[in-house]
């Protein structure tokens, strides 16, 4: 049987009619059938969206995307604020409705759907403009973004890590990893979260990404926090990862400053806060210079208090710790933190210094010294 010429239609008339009987070496024709199949195909419809309508407020973060379409197989792509958020297969009737998996924040948006059949695009439909509401609590405040601490964008970890951090208000909050199910956990007094991976549903080896939000009472979801990417990785026998020979790309030893965070605004008096292995010694260098030398307690911590009259100058400062060893020799050095110090004129509220009281030494402690810091300013 033969195929018909490659490359041209087999619409009669077209030079090519498909399969068809060939010639056999004794100039017979051998025996068989030769069928024409014909299939009807259009550019698909213009898919219209009946719902939400133009300058509807919708009463939900999720609100249901309605609208029609042709009825020869098309899927129909939704598109809110030039993000494409899903997709739906019309039915016979040529309707079709999506219910957003993720909440959209608070405010207006816009919605276009266009329709692909066997690798054609339709035109798009015509936008269509809504708002969604803020999610609200029972005392009438709005629910807040969650922030994730733990871990960082771009850190490796192990196949059951923890998840932890703060929220400013709310009571709950979901922990979605690779756009997974909410993994809902309270939150304690200071406004602090964590979600341990349970050993009995470990994540695979390479790379994934996890996202936060808190709940009001009522479980509605607030806002996403932005993406975080890590990578989970599976210790060697070496103590490397994936069988490797590499320790890793960070040195457990080597110091962190934790307070001030790169970025921070901080008052001219507080404290200096960081973690490294126990018993560590620190050489806190500011701008450059040796500032002070601190030695981190039995859980890993070291500080530095600034009293009055060590008091910093307004504005641009760096810190980085290093390791001073038992010969007093310099070891490891941190990543080096920018941040600011603020005026006596800012009217910037909260410190952000976490200069901690006496007994709060722990690195929790100084999340939850973030979370109040972030509960005061919503209430100002």
């Amino acid at each position: 049987m033969s195929a018909g010429s490659a490359g041209v239609s087999a619409y009669p008339g077209a030079g090519s009619y498909g399969a068809g009987p060939v010639s056999t070496s004794d100039g017979g024709t051998p025996g068989g059938t030769v069928q024409q199949v014909v299939e009807s195909f259009q550019v698909p419809v213009t898919p219209v969206i009946t719902a939400p309508v133009s300058g509807e407020a919708a009463s939900s973060t999720r609100p249901r995307i309605e609208g029609t379409a042709g009825t020869n197989g098309p899927v129909v792509h939704l598109v809110v604020d030039g993000r494409e958020i899903g997709a739906a297969v019309p039915g016979s009737d040529g309707r079709f409705t999506y219910d957003p998996t993720t909440p959209l924040a608070a405010g207006a948006h816009d919605v276009i759907a266009w329709a692909d059949s066997l690798g054609v695009a339709s035109k798009s439909s015509t936008p269509v403009r809504f708002s969604t509401p803020a999610v609200a609590l029972a005392d009438g405040g709005v629910v807040q973004m969650a922030v994730l601490v733990v871990p960082s964008n771009g850190d490796t970890v192990s196949p059951t890590p923890l998840f932890a951090g703060t929220a400013a208000n709310g009571v709950s909050v979901g922990v979605v990893i690779d756009e997974g199910p909410d993994n809902i956990v309270p939150l304690d007094l200071l406004g602090r979260f964590r979600f341990q991976v349970p050993g009995s549903a470990p994540l695979s080896v390479g790379t994934h990404k996890v996202t936060v939000h808190a709940h009001n009472e009522a479980g509605d979801d607030g806002p996403y926090s932005d993406v975080v990417g890590f990578e989970v990785v599976v210790p060697g026998g070496d103590g490397g990862t994936d069988g490797g020979t590499d320790a890793g790309p960070v040195d457990p030893a080597m110091p962190m400053v934790v307070v001030p965070a790169e970025g921070a605004t901080v008052d001219p008096t507080f404290s200096f806060v960081g973690v490294a292995l126990p018993g560590t010694s620190v050489l806190l260098e500011l701008d450059g210079k040796a500032l002070a030398t601190a030695t981190a307690d039995d859980e890993g911590v070291f500080r530095h208090v600034l009293t009055a009259d060590k008091a910093l100058a307004t504005g641009a400062h760096k810190v980085v710790a290093q390791v001073v060893t038992e010969e007093g020799e310099a070891g490891l050095r941190s990543p080096e933190v920018g941040f600011q110090v603020r005026g006596p004129t800012d009217l910037d509220v909260g410190c952000g210094c976490g200069a901690a009281p006496a007994g709060m030494i722990s690195v929790w402690a100084l999340v939850g010294l973030g979370a109040l810091a972030r509960r005061r300013r919503s209430r100002n």
